[in-house]
């Protein structure tokens, strides 16, 4: 889904999301190329955020395994921030590559990240699953209305090391350009949904 006319665009680097077209304008911020993430983004646009994404404080685990962890700190040299000093977003990821999954075509990326990356315990295994989906409907008089869908999932295994347990926590860290959302709106039906299986709360 890298061609010039696909509505959404990704990166092997961080398995980023890189544009989301709607409307002939891209609604995701980000950078025209891959070279300007690995320079630029600090802002973490669009990039899969993990081991662990948000901060771990003082960049210490107190009990996991029976035992504590020390990561690295790599926000002002106190806290362990989205994976520390090059997170899984800095990561190159294998693919996209062409998966038929829940009846329908989706692409995965696929990353390993190793026992002690970071500081982190065991060996974890990560794949994430993209589908896109555009139809044209015919309402409002019978004028096309463009939709564009896009899901992702996560599917992440403890697959080796000598950690009975590890600590994950992964997103996207994409931004929308709420501006242009917006303007597009008046001209074109995109309503914005979030479809979740399950909420956690504290």
């Amino acid at each position: 889904m890298s061609a010039s006319s696909e509505p959404v665009k990704f990166l092997p680097l961080g398995a980023i999301i890189q544009s989301f077209t709607i409307g002939g304008h891209s609604i995701a911020l980000g950078f025209p190329s891959a070279s300007l993430y690995k320079s630029h983004n600090k802002p973490f646009f669009g990039e899969t955020i993990g081991r662990y994404a948000n901060r771990i404080a003082s960049g210490h685990i107190d009990s996991l395994n029976g035992q504590s962890y020390d990561l690295a700190k790599n926000e002002k040299d106190i806290t362990h921030l989205h994976g520390g000093s090059v997170g899984w977003g800095k990561k190159e990821w294998d693919g996209p590559k062409p998966v038929s999954r829940n009846g329908r075509e989706e692409v995965v990326f696929s990353y390993v990240s190793e026992e002690g990356e970071e500081g982190k315990p065991g060996t974890v295994e990560t794949k994430v699953y993209y589908w896109v989906g555009q139809k044209v409907n015919g309402e409002d008089g019978g004028k096309g209305k463009e939709e564009v869908t896009l899901e992702w999932e996560y599917e992440i295994k403890l697959i080796g090391g000598k950690a009975e347990e590890t600590a994950v926590n992964v997103t996207n860290h994409g931004y929308v350009f709420i501006s242009l959302f917006l303007t597009l709106s008046q001209k074109i039906t995109h309503p914005l949904t979030l479809s979740l299986d399950f909420t956690m709360t504290s």
